[in-house]
């Protein structure tokens, strides 16, 4: 039996998401820096990350957003 697998060549998958929104700050940046980890080693081009407006922070700044971002900058070299 012949199968035939046609694969648009615009095709995009869906990102691989991880939400860390109400977690504390240092519980979010290890899981995600799990999370990248783990879309490098299988080969994933797009991790999406949920952390949320910072609506429960004090003064409601993004405490996460900025932890989070602050964490990868160390990572670029």
């Amino acid at each position: 039996m012949l199968t035939l697998v046609i694969v648009a060549h615009n095709f995009k998958p869906e990102p691989q998401t991880i939400d860390v929104h109400r977690l504390k700050v240092v519980e979010a940046v290890a899981r995600v820096e799990q999370a990248l980890y783990d879309a490098m080693v299988s080969g994933v081009p797009e991790l999406r990350i949920i952390t949320g407006r910072g609506n429960h922070s004090v003064g409601k700044v993004p405490a996460l957003k900025l932890a989070i971002i602050g964490r990868m900058q160390e990572y670029v070299y």
